[in-house]
């Protein structure tokens, strides 16, 4: 097995069991909390009294270490105690079905074992995919404690809107420059952050509905944002094209009327600084005239011509969704630009030719497959593996349930894959993998993530055969789903892991 990647130094022995040391605390705390809630209020109290002195001490410790904590590792502990957090709290039903009002009591400790773990240095509160109410009410709510932060990022809708507070406590965040808050942020969140956060670069507010036209004026004023993301609020396209035109320095458009195109309502000729483009296609020409340095193209065909995009010399970034290749002249366009693009991804995408991307896509790096339908090759005919596509990609993501079993065989002459991710496909074997990986095909491989569907074919000997062949694998996903692995050995290879220092994710 070769040599895998194990903590540098012993300052990284020694914050991996701070880490543990502050998990192992926190569930130590949430658990002496329930069992004090069913023997009643008394007992909470005096719980609640010993796990906040006990806060005070963890504390103390972690503001000890401070020098030797790096912005990474505090996100790190950050993250460790809220996942603890919430799925103490989703499966408390101790709490939830106590005889006493313990809300309020509850929600107090929690905030204050959360004030424990937030330190001078933390920069970034990046919490994606947390659809607790109650969690979120706990981040908003410890704000204060954080004024250096740069990053707040809320991405999922919980069950309890808390834009209120989260209106009362954003001026504490006068050096953020990235805010996303979808589907709850309101008006009155905006006016705040145009008072207050005029650092901010990038935005994020989709599907918020009651963010409408009065927070563009509030938007306005933030003269350094650089990207806007208003999908799904309630501002309309006039008021968003004047936005556009004002904004010195925005670099995204994302619009999905049918009706009314956005690029009539922006004031100015030409918007030099705009690189991305997301969303559907009015006026191709009015798009690649306004619109001329454009890098990312992220747009809904719907079987439109799209050759006049090779007339953005700089695109090298394309995502096409729903459409025919031949209508879109997909062929066409690969043969224009095809050479210079880095990142191609095609979504329900019919009579993709992938012997046309092999050969036209000798720059490649990204290459996305997603519920596209493919021309069946002919199996004598014979491509080159020499050539640059299969030495230059580094991510290649296969969905769907189309791809040719003939077509497979090709997966091994990515010799430099860094990322691949097969799901909602059976076209992958041992036997294909032990033979893949003697030809070199995954030796660069650091996240490889395959779900199988139907019988399985997959079993330990794949796993086996990464450990050895790929030094540098670091995440292997979708384990559960290998029907041929059972949930006792996914387990074992956990704990293997674990002991052995081994730096490599199973999920």
């Amino acid at each position: 097995m070769p040599k895998r990647k194990q903590p540098k130094t012993l300052a990284d022995l020694a914050l991996l069991r701070v880490v543990k040391m502050i998990r192992c605390a926190c569930e130590s705390w949430i658990t002496a909390l329930r069992q004090a809630a069913s023997a009643g209020i008394m007992a909470y109290v005096t719980e609640r009294e010993n796990v906040t002195a006990d806060c005070d001490t963890v504390h103390e410790l972690l503001t000890s270490l401070l020098t030797g904590i790096s912005v990474h590792q505090a996100t790190l502990i950050l993250k460790e105690t809220i996942a603890v957090i919430t799925n103490s709290y989703d499966s408390c039903n101790d709490l939830n079905l106590a005889p006493w009002n313990q809300n309020e009591m509850h929600n107090s400790v929690c905030v204050k074992i959360l004030r424990t773990v937030l330190l001078s240095n933390t920069t970034e509160y990046e919490m994606k995919h947390i659809y607790s109410s109650f969690t979120q009410r706990l981040i908003i709510q410890t704000l204060d404690c954080v004024p250096e932060l740069t990053i707040l990022a809320f991405d999922s809708k919980t069950e309890t809107d808390n834009s209120a507070l989260m209106s009362t406590n954003i001026h504490h965040l006068k050096n953020l420059q990235h805010f996303q808050y979808e589907y709850h942020c309101t008006d009155d969140v905006v006016e705040e952050l145009g008072l207050h956060c005029t650092e901010l670069k990038t935005i994020n507010l989709k599907y918020s509905r009651a963010v409408t036209d009065t927070s563009v004026q509030h938007l306005m004023k933030l003269k350094k944002l650089e990207y806007v993301h208003l999908l799904y609020t309630n501002i309309s396209y006039q008021l968003y094209g004047s936005l556009l035109s004002e904004l010195p320095n925005i670099s995204n458009i994302a619009m999905m009327s049918e009706t009314c195109d956005v690029l009539d309502h922006i004031s100015k000729e030409k918007l030099n600084t705009i690189k991305q483009y997301v969303g559907l296609i009015h006026n191709i020409d009015n798009m690649t005239q306004k619109c001329p340095n454009l890098t990312t193209v992220k747009v809904y065909a719907f079987n439109q011509n799209l050759t006049k995009f090779i007339a953005l010399t700089r695109l090298v970034n394309l995502q096409i969704m729903v459409g025919n290749s031949e209508n879109c002249n997909l062929t066409e366009v690969l043969v224009g630009m095809g050479t210079r693009l880095s990142s191609l991804s095609l979504f329900y995408i019919r009579n993709v030719n992938i012997s046309n991307i092999v050969m036209m896509c000798s720059a490649l790096k990204s290459l996305v497959l997603e519920a596209c339908t493919f021309v069946l090759l002919n199996e004598n005919s014979e491509i080159d593996t020499e050539l640059p596509h299969y030495r230059n990609l580094t991510e290649f993501k296969l969905v769907g349930d189309s791809f040719y079993q003939s077509d497979v065989r090709k997966l091994r002459h990515y010799v430099n894959l860094q990322v691949f991710e097969c799901k909602r496909l059976d076209i992958l074997t041992d036997d294909f993998i032990r033979d893949a990986t003697r030809q070199g095909a995954f030796r660069n491989i650091l996240r490889f993530w395959v779900e199988e569907t139907g019988r399985g074919a997959l079993t330990m000997s794949t796993v086996e055969l990464l450990l050895q062949h790929c030094e540098h694998l670091r995440e292997i996903g979708l384990l559960r789903n290998w029907r041929r692995v059972t949930p006792c050995q996914r387990s074992s290879l956990i704990e293997r892991m674990r002991t052995t220092n081994v730096d490599l994710h199973i999920h």
